[in-house]
C-alpha cells in the first residue's frame, strides 16, 4: 500500500481511526503504485470485484470517520453538535439526520443517528455529497463547519480521483461498476476483518464512493442501525 498507514486507538463505543494524509504527487508515487494504477481493469456496468496487488490476509481497519465524527460513537456526536450546532430532521424509528456544510457550501455533510436505550443518539451513517450532485435534496438550513474540505479518516475528500481512493484499499477487495457515466466503488469487509469491528458487526458495514467524470462526488460509511442497542 502506498505510504505508511498508521492507525491509532479505538473509541469506547465504535470504530475510530486517526486521519492521515495519503495523497501524493505523481513524482512521489513509487513504481509499484503507478503499476497498480495501470493494472486496474476497465469499467463495466456489471459489478466486478477488484483487488489491486496481491490479496492481503491482514485485517483491514475500516474508514469509519468523517470530519472527526466516528460511526457508532455517541459522545463524539454530542461534541460535534456542541461545536457546530445541530439542525436536524426527525426520521422514523427514533432516528434523525443532521445537516452540515463546508464554508464554501460545496460539500454537504449528513449524519444519520439512532436513539439508543441510554437516550443518546448514535451515528450509524455518515455521508458527504458534492454540491454538483443533483440529488442533494438540500435542507432549509445547514450548519457551517469552518473547513475547506470535509475529510474522511483516510483523508479522502470530494474531488479525488478513483485511483486515489482505490489505492488506499490496495490488497483489499472492492466492487466497482459504471452506470450512466457514474463509477461506484464499494468496500465491504471480509471474515478476516472481523476483529476490526469490536461493537458492530462487519457484515452490515459498507463504504461507498461515487465518481462522475473521474472525480469523487459522494462518500458514505454506514452500518445497520438495528445493531444499536
Amino acid at each position: 500500500m502506498g505510504g505508511l498507514l498508521i492507525f491509532l486507538g479505538s473509541g469506547c463505543d465504535g470504530l475510530i481511526l486517526s486521519p492521515f494524509d495519503n495523497s501524493k504527487s505523481e513524482e512521489e508515487k513509487t513504481i509499484t503504485e503507478k503499476q497498480a494504477e495501470k493494472e486496474q481493469p476497465g469499467y463495466n456496468e456489471t459489478p466486478e470485484e477488484l483487488v489491486i496487488g496481491k490479496p492481503g490476509t491482514y485485517a483491514f481497519p475500516p474508514d469509519s470517520m468523517i470530519d472527526g465524527v466516528p460511526l457508532g460513537n455517541a459522545d463524539s456526536l454530542t461534541s460535534y453538535f456542541s461545536q457546530h450546532g445541530n439542525n436536524s430532521k426527525e426520521l422514523s424509528n427514533d432516528r434523525m439526520v443532521s445537516y452540515f456544510t463546508n464554508r464554501k457550501q460545496t460539500e454537504h455533510f449528513r449524519i444519520y443517528s439512532q436513539l439508543n436505550k441510554a437516550g443518546s443518539y448514535v451515528p450509524y451513517k455518515l455521508e458527504v455529497i458534492s454540491s454538483k450532485e443533483k440529488k442533494i435534496g438540500a435542507p432549509v438550513v445547514e450548519n457551517f463547519v469552518t473547513v475547506t474540505n470535509i475529510f474522511t479518516g483516510y483523508r479522502i475528500h470530494i474531488g479525488h480521483e478513483p485511483y486515489e481512493v482505490k489505492n488506499i484499499y490496495q490488497q483489499q477487495a472492492v466492487t466497482q461498476w459504471l452506470k450512466d457515466d457514474s463509477l461506484t466503488v464499494v468496500y465491504q469487509p471480509k471474515e478476516k476483518d472481523a476483529e476490526r469491528y469490536p461493537k458492530y458487526g462487519r457484515k452490515s458495514y459498507k463504504a461507498t464512493y461515487k465518481f462522475y467524470n473521474d472525480r469523487l462526488r459522494y462518500v458514505s460509511y454506514s452500518f445497520d442501525p438495528e445493531e444499536i442497542k
